[in-house]
C-alpha cells in the first residue's frame, strides 16, 4: 500500500461525513420534492402540486404594498388596445414602367434597347418621330401603351433595403441564387489550394 491511499481515505470518509451533517441540517419543511419524498411518496408530491395549482392566481403577489392607482392587468385588456392596420385597398404594390412599349393592335412590344428598322438602338419611345408605326400592323404611335412591371413590395416601403426594395420579383432571384452559387464556387475553390 502506498502512502496515498489511506489519505485518499481520509477524504472520502470527510467528505461522506460533511454530506451527511448537510442533510440533517436541512429544515424539516423544505421544498416539496423533499417534503414529498420523506414520507408520503409520490401520491404525496402530486397532491401538494395540486393544492399549489389551486392557490396559485397568476399574479405577483407584492405582500402588504398597495398602490394608491389602480391599473387594469393584463387579463382585463380590451381588443380595442391593438393597433388599427391600415385597410387591404391601401397595401399597393409598386408599379414600374420598363420603358417598353407595346401595341394595342398586335402586341408587337417595342424595346429601345434593340430598336427597330431605321430607328437606331437606346432611343426612348417617345423619341420616335410622330409618323412612326408599328412595323408589323402600321397603326400609329399614339396606339402604343407602356408595359409596366409590378415591384415585390408596397410602394411606401421602396426607400428602405438598400436598394433591394426597388428590384423586381426576378432580379431578386438572380441576386439571391447569383450570390449561393459564387458562394459555393469560393468554398469549393479552397479545395483547389491544396
Amino acid at each position: 500500500m502506498s502512502a496515498r491511499t489511506p489519505l485518499r481515505r481520509l477524504r472520502l470518509v470527510t467528505a461522506a461525513l460533511s454530506l451527511c451533517i448537510l442533510v440533517l441540517s436541512l429544515p424539516s419543511r423544505g421544498p416539496a420534492w423533499v417534503a414529498a419524498s420523506s414520507g408520503s411518496g409520490l401520491r404525496g408530491f402530486r397532491q401538494q402540486l395540486a393544492a399549489k395549482k389551486k392557490e396559485d392566481s397568476g399574479e405577483f403577489d407584492f405582500g402588504e404594498y398597495t398602490t394608491s392607482i389602480m391599473q387594469p392587468s393584463a387579463l382585463d385588456a380590451d381588443e380595442e388596445d391593438k393597433p388599427e392596420m391600415a385597410p387591404p385597398e391601401a397595401e399597393v404594390f409598386l408599379q414600374r414602367e420598363t420603358g417598353r412599349y407595346e401595341c394595342g393592335s398586335c402586341q408587337y412590344a417595342y424595346d429601345p434597347l434593340w430598336g427597330v428598322g431605321d430607328v437606331s438602338p437606346g432611343t426612348k419611345f417617345k423619341d420616335l418621330p410622330t409618323n412612326w408605326r408599328c412595323p408589323k400592323c402600321r397603326v400609329s404611335k399614339d396606339e402604343f401603351a407602356p408595359i409596366t412591371e409590378e415591384i415585390a413590395g408596397f410602394a411606401e416601403n421602396q426607400e428602405f433595403g438598400l436598394g433591394f426594395n426597388t428590384m423586381t420579383q426576378g432580379q431578386k432571384g438572380f441576386v439571391i441564387w447569383g450570390g449561393l452559387f459564387v458562394l459555393f464556387l469560393g468554398l469549393m475553390s479552397g479545395y483547389a489550394i491544396e
